[in-house]
């Protein structure tokens, strides 16, 4: 199955963020077939000086939707993912 993943970091070195998150992904839940070039976007929906950097990802994996989030909510965990509403 093929999943489209969206990907953002604004924090710490927001490039370095995405490579790993990038690498995780490769070594943990797929082989990711095509990526998007980094773009840079201002915060929707919340204040922040911070600005994001995104990409987008195709992934092609066997996982179900259920399993794909629990694989990216450990990588997540292991990159240290902060969120203020958890």
């Amino acid at each position: 199955m093929n999943y489209i993943l969206g990907l953002g970091s604004n924090l710490g070195n927001k490039s370095d963020n995405l490579n790993q998150a990038i690498l995780h992904l490769k070594k943990d839940v797929g082989l990711i077939t095509k990526i998007s070039s980094f773009r840079t976007s201002r915060p929707e929906g919340f204040y922040s000086t911070n600005v994001f950097l995104n990409c987008c990802l195709e992934i092609q994996c066997h996982l179900t939707p259920i399993k794909l989030l629990e694989a990216i909510k450990n990588i997540e965990k292991k990159m240290v993912r902060y969120r203020d509403w958890e």
